[in-house]
């Protein structure tokens, strides 16, 4: 016989109403969690339903406030690599780079460590690793149109989320036709605009 995975568990509820002469109090709606799904504890969406705070504006709020950067650019321009991660945009002491002219490995790790959050991004043996100060971790990809047929650079990104924080990605001016930025593995709550 094959092993099936289960879960069971318990639900408090607490209903408070006011009673009195002339008032039915409300009966609570439950609702079933559809089958199937990856994670019961996210929405349809993919993001946590109790942390949407990027949902109203479309992760717009990333584009300024978020705690990896991510620059996609021909491989073969003059003025830096084609491709930069950095925590911080300012200190290059931060930034994973590749000039390769083609789909990168990106791969980034969120750990929890004696109470601390962490965040490792690397691409093949470079690495930078930063302490989580945020409530989740939000990555702002800055991408761009490619410039010909023989730019082919870019990241597929791996996500390995170890902790409860959810992981907000916002994408921008990436290629409509053939993107520079994708999404690979994933574990853990990650929701990309």
């Amino acid at each position: 016989m094959d092993a099936v995975d289960e879960c069971t568990g318990t639900v408090t509820l607490n209903a408070y109403s006011i009673s009195g002469p002339d008032r039915t109090p409300d009966k609570p709606v439950i609702s079933d969690v559809t089958e199937g799904k990856d994670n019961i504890f996210v929405d349809y969406t993919g993001g946590s339903s109790a942390s949407t705070s990027f949902d109203d504006n479309n992760g717009e709020g990333i584009v300024s406030n978020h705690n990896i950067v991510i620059f996609l650019n021909n491989a073969g321009n003059d003025t830096a690599s084609g491709i930069i991660v950095a925590a911080n945009e300012a200190n290059e002491d931060t930034y994973v780079t590749s000039s390769a002219n083609s789909v990168e490995d990106l791969n980034v790790t969120i750990t929890e460590e004696d109470g601390k959050n962490y965040v490792e991004y690397s691409i093949g043996s470079s690495s930078y690793r930063a302490e989580v100060l945020s409530s989740n971790v939000t990555i702002y990809v800055k991408s761009s149109a490619r410039v010909n047929s023989e730019d082919s650079n870019g990241v597929k990104m791996n996500v390995k989320n170890d902790t409860d924080l959810s992981v907000y990605v916002k994408v921008s001016d990436d290629d409509a036709t053939a993107p520079r930025f994708e999404i690979g593995s994933k574990t853990g709550t990650v929701k990309v605009y």
